[in-house]
């Protein structure tokens, strides 16, 4: 498994418009082979920040989702990068890769 984790800074009162514009880029990104999930988060304590996690089968096929994209989608660009109009500042925390799990 392969996770990238944003952090994302939204301009103030654009809090719920980037939401909504994050959601639909998500929801595109994941009807593509590979896509294992995304989800946004607010770290408790901290305001003004959001967190998003991407989860994909491998980089290979997150790379490969990307190209299809861009390939089939004429608005692809404003559509995967609309929220990003609706923040001060984002950057990307890593990328990780799954090496061990545990579960109950």
């Amino acid at each position: 498994m392969y996770r990238i984790i944003f952090k994302h800074r939204p301009k103030e009162g654009q809090e719920e418009e980037f939401i909504k514009q994050w959601q639909k880029g998500s929801d595109v990104i994941q009807t593509y082979p590979g896509a294992l999930g995304t989800k946004l988060f607010r770290k408790i304590g901290e305001s003004g920040a959001l967190y998003a996690m991407a989860e994909w089968e491998s980089k290979e096929a997150r790379d490969a989702a990307i190209v299809a994209i861009e390939n089939d989608l004429p608005n692809a660009q404003e559509i995967l990068h609309k929220h990003e109009s609706y923040l001060e500042s984002h950057e990307t925390l890593g990328a990780f890769e799954l090496i061990a799990e545990s579960r109950a």
